[in-house]
């Protein structure tokens, strides 16, 4: 039997886009998880630094995490292919090799990070 803290939040992968086709509602939910957030404190999570990696790459894309109340987190990622090639089904580090900080944008408890179907 699950406890209340064990029960799976209802999250999915609402939508993925380019960092500079977030909305302003977006922006503003992703800097308000940083600022309360510690462990996402480094400026290598902030939205602006996803932008100014796409302005440079475009590969890079972030899925948008929601349930039924709507946006509730961010994972950034660059796609590559399996070998490394563009275009693929692999997520890597955004920033990667230079960076290779990449995680999950969000105030939710990990286990509903698994409901997503994102490894």
């Amino acid at each position: 039997m699950r406890t209340a803290t064990e029960e799976r939040v209802p999250v999915r992968v609402g939508r993925v886009v380019r960092p500079s086709d977030l909305s302003a509602a977006e922006l503003d939910l992703w800097r308000r998880i940083q600022r309360t957030s510690p462990e996402l404190s480094p400026p290598f999570f902030a939205p602006e630094y996803f932008r100014i990696l796409e302005s440079e790459q475009d590969d890079i894309e972030v899925a948008v995490l929601e349930m039924d109340e709507g946006p509730c987190g961010f994972f950034p990622f660059r796609r590559t292919g399996d070998r490394g090639g563009r275009g693929g089904r692999v997520a890597r580090p955004p920033g990667a090799p230079l960076s290779d900080f990449q995680g999950w944008i969000d105030s939710l408890p990990e286990s509903a990070r698994h409901s997503t179907g994102l490894e």
